[in-house]
């Protein structure tokens, strides 16, 4: 995690990871995985420096250890927010996971 994520999450939570252990454990999403959690899907760049793509290999682990149901879709080379997200190929990947996990197929 670069260290502007970490002055922000610790102007978020008041203090350093070794001052609010509790408090950050609290905040992150791994912690709230649960096997009745509403479907994710999860598309991330590698290279994003903002939320480091090893956070969503993390999410995605806890939630398939308690068999919750979760999809994550690696975009190599592509950084936070990158423009390229917005691709046909991704908006088909995310239309398809729709129609998997609602009724509008």
């Amino acid at each position: 995690q670069g260290l502007l994520a970490r002055r922000r999450v610790q102007a978020l939570v008041g203090g350093t990871a070794t001052q609010k252990p509790d408090t950050l454990r609290e905040a992150s999403p791994t912690s709230h995985a649960r096997p009745d959690a509403p479907p994710l899907y999860l598309m991330h760049g590698t290279r994003d420096h903002v939320v480091p793509y090893p956070h969503a290999l993390a999410l995605t682990e806890a939630i398939q250890a308690v068999g919750g149901p979760v999809e994550l879709v690696t975009l190599t080379d592509r950084m936070h927010a990158d423009w390229r997200f917005n691709s046909k190929a991704n908006r088909v990947g995310i239309e398809a996971f729709l129609d998997r996990v609602t009724d509008r197929a």
